[in-house]
C-alpha cells in the first residue's frame, strides 16, 4: 500500500471478495510502485487442484 492508513478502506473491500475463504496476506506500506499513480499492489500465488 502507498499509505498504510488506507488499510481501513481496503480491508472491507477485500473481505467482500473473499467471503468464504480468507487467504493469508501481508499488508505493508511501500514508498513507490512500478506503475505511477498506483495506491496498492497485489501479488497472488494460486494453486489449482486437479
Amino acid at each position: 500500500m502507498k499509505d498504510i492508513n488506507d488499510f481501513e478502506v481496503v480491508s472491507p473491500i477485500r473481505a467482500e471478495y473473499f467471503k468464504n475463504s480468507m487467504p493469508v496476506s501481508t499488508m505493508v506500506e511501500a514508498g513507490g510502485f512500478v506503475r505511477k499513480g498506483s495506491k496498492i499492489e497485489i501479488e497472488v500465488t494460486a494453486m489449482v487442484e486437479k
